[in-house]
């Protein structure tokens, strides 16, 4: 795949500016959705306007299915530059001259699904319009709903949606993305440009994401946990300048590092290579030659407990009647990641196995194929099966991840704890045009 070099800062930067003269100097503190887990493609949504959609920090815009005489966004707009200012995976660079050239004055974009691995562009067209989420109030400390009247977002039509869990219509974007929801909800209430993410890791649980602030009450009340936070920068994919990467040098398993070729997670000269972060991804996806030596070195942590029959997509099942378990899911080797600045990132048992049948756990990692069967040519996806029941804050200004791994071994408290503390329903938000 040739490299496509992107450039977000300018318009980036004239955006804001716009945008955030909307903000109405209220006392809104934080964005608040509620997440659920589809148990049938281990994927995440989230309630809007009355539908679910997927929950994508991969996507660049909330994206659902065009409706009969939609509102439009100009195409010789400020916001329809800076929809043209920056790469999509598998999109290639559009400009706003060429875009109005095929569609007089209606602004239209490229959109990515990072489940299929599809660009469509030309025909998504960008939509302005009211949205009413779901805020915290500062004075209060309770939920309120309130009203943005500019919210940007983009419609196409059911063959660019594809492959959706069930209950979902369309796609919620939290990408670093100008348009992402984060993005607009931060700029438009003033808030911090960050995202907290707490992953469910059952479909009768809830999960959350609040943007605008890195702390759920539930946690603030157990004292100053900054300390608790570990963070680590977030890297740049040229090819792919909105998505979520962090710097990987290598992966141990119960504290033994796995014998990889030098430079395997690094992006090579065309932007291939690299470790996302995807929540469009159900289990940790891994080029081959990753995979292989991964694979080898879990076989061999492993080798005192019992084997059983190996379940698609899954390589290495294991019959758990011996195991103990705790907190922190079944007692099997962990999994550190060696970050670039130095950190380390513990995976424990219950982000490493899947239970798939009474005694049955299997590695919940996945072999992706060589980099050109890898949908977005990265050497590692960090699937949400690894995301569950940690604690992320995506910081998009300072560009860093914080991360307090396994929530229910490391502070006792879950996400569902979250929707708890709030004592009510996380409501959905609705549009109106």
């Amino acid at each position: 795949m040739d490299l496509v070099k992107c450039q977000l800062p300018i318009l980036f930067l004239l955006f804001l500016t716009s945008s955030a003269t909307a903000g109405n100097g209220n006392n809104i503190s934080a964005v608040v959705l509620a997440i659920t887990k589809d148990e049938t493609t281990g994927l995440f949504t989230i309630p809007f306007a009355g539908e679910e959609y997927l929950f994508d920090i991969t996507a660049n815009y909330f994206s659902d299915l065009c409706k009969p005489n939609h509102p439009t966004v100009a195409c010789n707009s400020t916001v329809c530059s800076v929809a043209h200012s920056f790469c999509a995976s598998f999109c290639p660079a559009t400009t706003v001259t060429s875009d109005c050239q095929r569609r007089g004055d209606v602004c239209s974009t490229s959109i990515s699904n990072s489940l299929e691995g599809g660009c469509y562009y030309g025909e998504p067209s960008l939509i302005e319009a009211g949205v009413v989420v779901s805020a915290v109030d500062r004075r209060k400390g309770n939920l309120e709903l309130i009203s943005l009247p500019q919210f940007i977002s983009v419609c196409g039509y059911e063959t660019m949606l594809g492959m959706l869990p069930e209950s979902a219509v369309g796609i919620a974007g939290l990408s670093l993305s100008p348009l992402s929801i984060p993005s607009q909800f931060s700029d438009f209430l003033s808030l911090e440009r960050k995202f907290a993410v707490c992953l469910p890791s059952t479909g009768s649980a809830t999960g959350v994401a609040i943007i605008g602030t890195e702390l759920p009450s539930v946690l603030v009340r157990r004292g100053n946990l900054a300390n608790r936070f570990t963070y680590t920068e977030l890297k740049s994919d040229p090819r792919n300048s909105a998505a979520y990467f962090i710097g990987v040098e290598g992966i141990s398993v119960n504290q033994k590092p796995v014998d990889f070729s030098s430079g395997v997670f690094e992006f090579d000269a065309v932007g291939n290579g690299g470790v996302m972060l995807s929540t469009a991804t159900p289990y940790t996806t891994m080029l081959s030659e990753v995979y292989m030596s991964f694979l080898k070195a879990y076989k061999e942590a492993t080798a005192a407990i019992p084997r059983a029959k190996n379940i698609l997509p899954f390589d290495l099942c294991l019959n758990v009647t011996s195991l103990e378990s705790n907190e922190f899911g079944y007692d099997v080797p962990p999994v550190d990641i060696k970050l670039s600045d130095g950190k380390t990132w513990t995976l424990y048992g219950a982000n490493i196995f899947k239970k798939v049948a009474p005694d049955v756990i299997c590695l919940a990692f996945v072999d992706g194929g060589p980099m050109e069967q890898m949908l977005t040519y990265n050497a590692v996806i960090v699937g949400g099966f690894q995301l569950e029941e940690s604690l992320l804050v995506f910081d998009m200004d300072r560009l860093r991840l914080g991360y307090i791994s396994s929530l229910p071994g490391t502070l006792s408290v879950s996400c569902e704890d979250f929707d708890d503390e709030l004592q009510q329903p996380l409501s959905a938000g609705k549009m109106t045009m």
